[in-house]
């Protein structure tokens, strides 16, 4: 005949006999109260499967603990219980399985997680050899906190890696995930990382330094979830290289006083009509940059002067495949210049106003580079008015030229005789011009030859006039 008792009734007076010590009749109340249930509570099976370990019926009773953790993955109840119930079995090694899985799957704010890793480290402490001692078992949470916070960010990923154990011990303290500092990422940070860091935090990261992110869609999660963010740093290096606009002008819209290093590469499928780069809002909303690199830009929306002297801390700019038309002007702090050279002295004008005083490395491409450059030497003699010519560009000492060049240009080229590094691409030069180039740059310690004419004739020859002074030849 069934009970005309309720489930909580019959669960109280099941704990009443098995307080009495009469534990088949604590069963039977506890049974009935569980079948009387489509979805017994958590409390309830662990109350059948303690009074089940105490029959010594650990089969029935590790079915409960079981049933309890697929029902009830949070509750450390099912967890504890299965744990106890397979160690009584001697199967320590899947009680720690147990253990660890349940760390994984308990919230780090349940009050009773302490109880869940307590007995996990108890049970690491016995398995562990006699001799081995693991810090993270015997010293207490607050110290092993303190300890960890004199470590960088990325120290502390590191230690995730010792053992799992230091993984879910370090993964289950939202203090040390409350400041993201990516500034020593060596890859690009996939978005699953900085989704698994805000979940650890409990969503309470204050500070993000952000380095080398695959993905920039990541960082809406990042704002939307933690309320508690008080300082953002996007940090200083972006690379976009394959860039392609749906609109007809690709704009770069949010301002980034930060950005010290940006580089663009648009797609290799504009064509006339295809996506324009707007430069000027560009330089506008990016004052800071110290490296800029455009590159395979086709197009740009505007034929008005490029103004690149804006950017007073740029030091090393790059434009390659791009539209000089006309030529920009140059800021005086650069130390390094790559430009591609296609078009002749009717566009020179800007590089009037260009003064390269710090300039030590330039690289130039096209059948007016020469052009370029002869220009920009005579305007630095007349702004510094000196009539030597080395005094053009006084701290080059690294020169690319991708053109071909005679012997009589090369002469031309008498203010690079500075210059300690020499790239020479150009399908004209022969052995003959080669044998001069030690008279021409004296303090040559690297040279590349590459695409040239050039045999082993040339090659003996420069190398017999700079004698050891050679370090490098391609």
């Amino acid at each position: 005949m069934p009970s005309k008792k309720s489930m909580t009734e019959l669960q109280e007076l099941g704990r009443t006999y098995y307080g009495r010590k009469e534990y088949q009749k604590a069963l039977d109340a506890f049974t009935e109260a569980i079948d009387m249930s489509n979805a017994p509570t958590s409390s309830l099976l662990d109350n059948r499967a303690a009074t089940l370990e105490k029959l010594e019926d650990l089969q029935a009773a590790l079915r409960d603990g079981k049933r309890t953790i697929q029902s009830w993955k949070q509750d450390v109840t099912g967890y504890l219980r299965t744990g106890k119930i397979l160690r009584m079995m001697d199967k320590p090694d899947v009680a720690l399985g147990i253990y660890q899985y349940g760390l994984r799957k308990v919230s780090p704010r349940d009050r009773n997680i302490k109880l869940l890793r307590g007995m996990h480290d108890k049970l690491i402490r016995q398995l562990s050899p006699s001799k081995s001692v693991d810090p993270f078992v015997t010293l207490p949470v607050e110290l092993i906190e303190m300890i960890m916070s004199y470590l960088r960010f990325h120290e502390m990923v590191n230690c995730l890696r010792v053992t799992k154990h230091w993984h879910h011990f370090l993964t289950s303290l939202p203090s040390l995930w409350i400041d993201l500092d990516l500034l020593y990422a060596k890859r690009p940070v996939p978005p699953k990382f900085i989704r698994q860091c805000v979940t650890r935090s409990n969503g309470k990261v204050k500070r993000a330094v952000i380095h080398r992110l695959k993905e920039d869609r990541v960082l809406l999660h990042l704002m939307t979830k933690c309320y508690s963010l008080e300082e953002l740093v996007l940090l200083v290096h972006a690379e976009f290289r394959y860039i392609y606009s749906s609109g007809w002008v690709a704009q770069w819209l949010v301002e980034q006083p930060n950005l010290q290093t940006l580089k663009l590469g648009g797609s290799d499928k504009q064509v006339l009509g295809s996506a324009a780069l707007d430069v000027p809002a560009l330089i506008k909303k990016t004052p800071n940059l110290r490296t800029l690199a455009l590159c395979s830009w086709k197009l740009l929306n505007s034929f008005l002067d490029l103004d690149f002297s804006v950017l007073t801390k740029l030091e090393h700019l790059r434009l390659e495949d791009f539209p000089l038309n006309p030529y920009p002007r140059l800021p005086n702090s650069l130390r390094s210049l790559t430009m591609d050279v296609h078009r002749g002295t009717s566009h020179l004008a800007n590089l009037t106003h260009s003064y390269l005083p710090l300039l030590t490395e330039l690289e130039l491409s096209g059948c007016f580079a020469l052009v370029v450059v002869q220009h920009l030497q005579e305007v630095i003699q007349q702004r510094r008015g000196s009539t030597v010519v080395t005094d053009a560009f006084p701290s080059l000492r690294k020169l690319s030229l991708d053109a071909d060049t005679s012997y009589n240009q090369l002469q031309d080229l008498e203010w690079a005789r500075n210059v300690e590094e020499l790239r020479l691409q150009a399908t004209a030069l022969t052995d003959a011009v080669v044998e001069q180039l030690p008279m021409l740059f004296p303090r040559l310690t690297r040279l590349d030859l590459s695409r040239t004419r050039v045999t082993g004739v040339g090659v003996k020859a420069i190398v017999q006039q700079l004698g050891g002074q050679l370090a490098w030849l391609g």
